[in-house]
């Protein structure tokens, strides 16, 4: 007998063949945004999660497991950026919806004793920029059990230098 777990978030889409046709001819890929919650709420995408060939249907499914890294500056481009397009200077830390992390003046996070919040992903310290005098950018993810590690989703355009939620 085979168990299969069930996962939290599914997208599916079709196209009809002239809308394909058309996407093909234009040489258009499919550019998937995943939407982060900024601390005043707002939605904020601006990685490419996924990117697909244009195909007549396509389901893609996740798990909501997070991760945060980090990076010390912006891509050189106009967003959106790829992951590519992204230089980590961190590791990646699960990061489950309501736990708190400080980033260590080694640069690595660290469980925060922070009262835990109950529906965001926060981080109350950032001692790395107090030993380096230098701010640094988060990077959220999303697991990807294909690859045994995170996806970046999401960075924070502005610089982390103070406590943020």
């Amino acid at each position: 007998m085979t168990l299969i777990k069930t996962l939290d978030r599914i997208i599916e889409f079709w196209q009809n063949d002239s809308d394909t046709d058309w996407l093909v001819r234009a040489n258009f890929k499919l550019y998937i945004a995943h939407t982060v919650l900024n601390s005043e709420g707002q939605p904020l995408a601006n990685l490419i999660w996924k990117s697909f060939e244009r195909i007549p249907r396509r389901m893609i499914a996740w798990e909501p497991i997070y991760g945060l890294n980090w990076c010390r500056g912006l891509p050189h481009k106009s967003g959106p950026w790829s992951n590519s397009d992204l230089d980590l200077s961190g590791t990646w830390q699960r990061c489950d919806v309501g736990e708190t992390f400080a980033l260590s003046a080694s640069g690595f996070w660290t469980a925060s004793t922070k009262e835990p919040g109950s529906k965001h992903l926060q981080i109350s310290r950032n001692e790395y920029k107090a030993s380096v005098k230098e701010a640094v950018y988060v990077v959220i993810g999303l697991y990807d059990r294909k690859t045994s590690g995170f996806d970046p989703v999401c960075q924070r355009h502005a610089k982390f230098s103070m406590p943020f939620y």
